[in-house]
């Protein structure tokens, strides 16, 4: 059914009357006048006709449609992924563009009763999803879901030794590139562990031929890739930073920070890609007022520090008190196009999730989101459980 907003637009081509007829016949010039609207009007359009369907969903218009409106690259919300609760398959929602809307990932049409989510990677608005399948013998696939479109499908199996185990996938999506995407696996056999990638250009998967061995020690956050500058990148507790090359498919080594000689690991509480700048937050000491949030170089020459936060000062706003101020983990950072010196940060503590719009001289708390937190005061929303979600046509 179509919107007011929609119905309003469908009425003003039919009463271009025989030149409108004359654009619906002529699909070059109707998907030029399609490419340009907003996806929330071309999801209403889907129902106008046959033609208008094929049209809206098919690949390559998708990105068109990106390329000839890159402002609609905006994550609007954030999804917050809790603990896999088996028959449940539900999360909670931040929306961040100020529109109130209905949750779109209360509910996956594919995941049913006897399923849960077990995890999320998210690219550009796509979603790698593992399933677990609740039945006689517990079974585990992997969907790539376009939930703007409602679209999914199930990744074919890895072909791979009985004994090994997939520790992750992440999706690689850069739509300014291609209307493909890609998928990096990586799975292990006792102390080896592996890379394959797979293409939905091609559909299959192939093997990287690269293998690392490692100590389990290394606390490497494989289920929270991040892709970045054509690569999926991956940080550890104690070992070195890594890098898989989506176009070369190789492993490389990256800069690390270095880890405190009072501390045997390094404490992080945020990982993340936003508006093309890929962060690191690390938590140095407890008594410590600032904590800094880094940039990696395009050039992979170096860590920086791209913004410096005040910590006394946010907690200072905070509406309720924490009894443990630095057990807080940031959601996400990002800033607006059109604000240079400022930038927002989704803080997640052990009392509630909060919005702050940072500047050089004043800290704001713009909203609070008011989700579920543990009655004991645990911190329920970390980084690695939070994923961007942003409108998108592009096909799976």
């Amino acid at each position: 059914m179509l919107s007011a907003k929609s119905t309003r637009l469908f009425c003003d081509l039919q009463k271009c009357g025989s030149r409108s007829e004359e654009i619906t016949n002529n699909e070059d010039v109707l998907q030029e006048i399609l490419v340009k609207l907003p996806i929330k009007v071309l999801l209403s359009f889907k129902c106008v006709s046959k033609q208008w369907l094929s049209i809206i969903s098919s690949l390559q218009f998708g990105y068109l449609h990106f390329c000839s409106n890159p402002s609609t690259n905006v994550v609007y919300g954030l999804v917050l992924y809790q603990l896999p609760r088996p028959h449940h398959p539900e999360y909670d929602f931040i929306f961040l563009s100020g529109e109130s809307n209905v949750n779109p990932f209360r509910s996956l049409t594919f995941v049913d009763g006897n399923s849960d989510i077990h995890r999320i990677s998210s690219c550009k608005g796509l979603l790698c999803l593992c399933i677990v399948r609740y039945e006689s013998v517990r079974s585990y696939e992997y969907h790539i879901c376009n939930p703007t479109t409602n679209k999914s499908i199930k990744l074919p199996n890895l072909e791979r030794p009985p004994v090994s185990g997939i520790l992750s996938m992440t999706i690689a999506f850069d739509p300014h590139r291609s209307p493909f995407y890609k998928v990096v696996c990586v799975w292990s056999v006792g102390m080896l562990y592996r890379f394959s990638t797979y293409s939905s250009e091609t559909k299959i998967w192939s093997d990287a031929g690269t293998s690392l061995e490692m100590r389990n020690s290394d606390y490497y956050l494989f289920r929270r890739g991040v892709f970045w500058n054509s690569s999926v990148h991956w940080v550890s507790k104690l070992g070195p930073f890594l890098r898989f090359d989506m176009d070369k498919e190789c492993l490389e080594m990256m800069p690390a920070t270095q880890i405190q000689k009072d501390r045997a690991t390094r404490r992080i509480r945020y990982f993340g890609e936003s508006h093309g700048h890929l962060h690191l937050i690390e938590i140095r000491k407890h008594e410590a007022r600032f904590f800094d949030i880094l940039e990696m170089k395009r050039d992979y020459s170096e860590w920086f520090v791209r913004y410096r936060v005040d910590f006394g000062r946010l907690y200072g706003i905070l509406p309720e008190n924490m009894a443990y101020p630095w057990k807080f983990y940031v959601l996400y950072i990002f800033h607006l196009e059109n604000e240079k010196d400022i930038f927002r940060l989704v803080l997640s503590t052990a009392v509630s999730t909060y919005l702050f719009l940072v500047s050089d001289n004043s800290y704001i708390l713009e909203k609070v989101g008011h989700l579920y937190h543990d009655v004991k005061g645990k911190i329920h929303y970390k980084w690695y459980y939070c994923h961007q979600h942003i409108m998108t046509l592009a096909a799976v």
